[in-house]
């Protein structure tokens, strides 16, 4: 399964984001894949993005943390993560901004010198909150989490 978040523009400054959930070894996982707009084509009013390891940011999110996800949009508040590896270290951050009253969110993470963001409207919160929801369960069906 995959939720693409899509967000190009003109200015060639946008993002894409894409969640994924993946079965591995009878386990299901959920990715999130962070890309930078990479070029525009002004006819087709298209983006593309940087698909080049090197270029983007990728998570894997536990369902503790796919909960904190909508707990935060539930309760249009601020989460703040961190991931290390041997590899690397990525700080992200879910926070809310107001565009007439209404809340929206802006995902945000860090891995050494790449910052990657993107604006979540309200609309896209109610389909990513039911995505994240479907990770969980296939976590419960799998034994993943204790029930």
């Amino acid at each position: 399964m995959i939720y693409t978040i899509y967000k190009p523009n003109a200015k060639n400054a946008g993002s894409c984001c894409s969640f994924k959930i993946i079965k591995r070894e009878n386990k299901f996982h959920l990715f999130m894949e962070l890309l930078k707009q990479k070029s525009w084509d002004e006819t087709k009013r298209l983006g593309t993005f940087d698909i080049e390891k090197e270029n983007k940011i990728v998570l894997k999110l536990s369902p503790e943390e796919a909960g904190k996800i909508i707990h935060a949009i539930d309760n249009k508040s601020t989460l703040k993560g961190f991931h290390s590896s041997n590899e690397h270290q990525t700080q992200f951050t879910l926070s809310t901004w107001e565009k007439e009253r209404v809340v929206n969110f802006s995902f945000s993470a860090k891995s050494g010198s790449k910052t990657i963001s993107i604006p979540i409207y309200a609309e896209e919160t109610v389909i990513l909150k039911e995505f994240l929801r479907q990770y969980i369960i296939k976590s419960f069906d799998e034994g993943f989490i204790r029930k």
